[in-house]
């Protein structure tokens, strides 16, 4: 999975902790230098990635997992597994690894769960 799976061309997105229920990550599509890149906000800063870059699993044993990315400062933490992606539309997914969300067209999960 990547960014652009993500995002499913989509402008932008809220990462929202699943158990708190607090907005964690602002993601914005941005074009820039004759790419396209995902500003990752964390609410106290941001990085800007390409939209082609990988997002990982990092599985714990007892608990969730987390949805990691590389950056030019090094990796960093998208979400933790099972937490929720709001689009601007109102629509909201569960993101699990590998699996973004359902697939509105055919009403069957390639995605996790979806919440709305």
């Amino acid at each position: 999975m990547n960014f652009a799976d993500l995002m499913r061309d989509k402008d932008s997105a809220e990462i929202v902790c699943a158990i708190k229920g607090t907005v964690v990550r602002k993601l914005t599509v941005i074009e820039r230098d004759n790419a396209t890149y995902v500003r990752v906000d964390a609410l106290t800063e941001h990085v800007d990635v390409l939209i082609s870059t990988e997002i990982t699993h990092e599985p714990w044993t007892f608990d969730r997992g987390n949805m990691l990315f590389r950056h030019a400062k090094g990796v960093g933490k998208l979400c933790t597994e099972g937490d929720i992606i709001r689009f601007s539309s109102g629509q909201e997914f569960h993101v699990y690894p590998d699996n973004v969300y359902e697939r509105e067209d055919e009403g069957t999960s390639d995605a996790g769960e979806r919440v709305n």
